[in-house]
């Protein structure tokens, strides 16, 4: 449900997996409180040699922290199949 015929991942569906991801589990580490974090605005784009996502393949997503207020912050994330960035 995640790869195009050619198998390489569409971006629709990176942004929803990094949507969930970030949402629980990205945000709550850089927070004091380990508050959970809710997505304002998704955008990304598709590396040119992106992996094929094949069944079964390791799918990693990578956040780091760009800015941290006391109600926002901005997170950047890159999504990895099998150590290859997507």
């Amino acid at each position: 449900w995640c790869a195009r015929r050619d198998g390489r991942p569409p971006l629709g569906a990176l942004l929803a997996l990094i949507d969930q991801v970030s949402t629980f589990c990205g945000q709550a580490e850089f927070d004091g409180r380990g508050r959970p974090g809710v997505s304002l605005f998704l955008s990304g784009e598709v590396v040119d040699e992106a992996p094929s996502l094949e069944s079964g393949c390791g799918i990693e997503i990578s956040t780091r922290l760009l800015k941290g207020g006391r109600t926002l912050a901005w997170l950047a994330c890159e999504v990895y199949a099998d150590g290859e960035l997507a």
